[in-house]
């Protein structure tokens, strides 16, 4: 059995080059860093080389940081899985962080599934679900989306 480190910093580089000091919130809550860092045996109290994130742009990486912050303490609690997926139960925190371009959450949720944040993959999930229940018609769903590309160039699991 690994036993988890505690690490308080890390060097991240996104795809734009861009180098992003990150703290424990994000490291802990982004179980991809978290677990590649523990199965290394990285000592955490050594320096880490940079970690590079080649899929996500740092406007995607800065964003996912804020909601890392927020929600690094708060616990989750428990959800019926009948109501996990519920529109009219978003915080104003996570309702506001997420008044975004569709383009925008799209990356998020790329982003989130990539690094492996389950919490802001289903924020990202249900603000587009809620998105589309306000659509009349296929066409203004397609208006949607149509022109929407994420800036991420992460791939599916």
């Amino acid at each position: 059995s690994i036993k988890p480190m505690s690490f308080t910093k890390a060097v991240v580089v996104t795809s734009d080059a861009q180098q992003i000091e990150v703290e424990e919130a994000f490291i802990n809550s982004c179980r991809t860093i978290k677990n590649m860092l523990d199965v290394l045996k990285v000592d955490p109290n050594a320096p880490i080389a940079p970690i590079p994130i080649p899929n996500i742009h740092s406007k995607t990486l800065n964003k996912i940081v804020i909601y890392c912050r927020h929600h690094y303490k708060l616990p989750r609690p428990p959800v019926d899985e009948r109501l996990r997926w519920r529109t009219d139960d978003i915080s104003i925190f996570d309702s506001e962080y997420m008044n975004e371009e569709v383009e925008v959450i799209v990356d998020l949720i790329w982003a989130a599934n990539y690094l492996d944040i389950p919490g802001l993959v289903e924020l990202g999930c249900k603000t587009l679900g809620k998105q589309i229940k306000v659509c009349k018609s296929y066409d203004q769903i397609k208006q949607l989306f149509e022109k929407k590309a994420p800036q991420s160039t992460t791939t599916p699991h």
